[in-house]
């Protein structure tokens, strides 16, 4: 899990890290290099990326532990055995 403070300042954004108890890496995007990439449409929005690189979900808004549990758990059984 990686967040990305989009449209944010550093002040801002570590305060929102510091008020939610955040542990999971966390950056600014700087110069909108990454919003674009993903074209982002609303905040706060969800991708989850694959080990190829490829979004096989995204969500425009909050997704909840539950959510994330269940599409991770998806992904996981479709994994090709090795």
């Amino acid at each position: 899990m990686v967040g990305v403070a989009y449209l944010d300042i550093e002040r801002d954004a570590l305060a929102f890290i510091d008020e939610f108890g955040i542990t999971y890496p966390n950056g600014l995007d700087m110069g909108k290099t990454i919003s674009e990439q993903y074209r982002i449409q609303g905040v706060p929005e969800t991708f989850i990326v694959d080990q190829a690189g490829n979004i096989v979900e995204m969500h425009v808004r909050p997704a909840t532990e539950g959510q994330l549990d269940a599409i991770l758990d998806g992904l996981i059984d479709a994994r090709p055995m090795v």
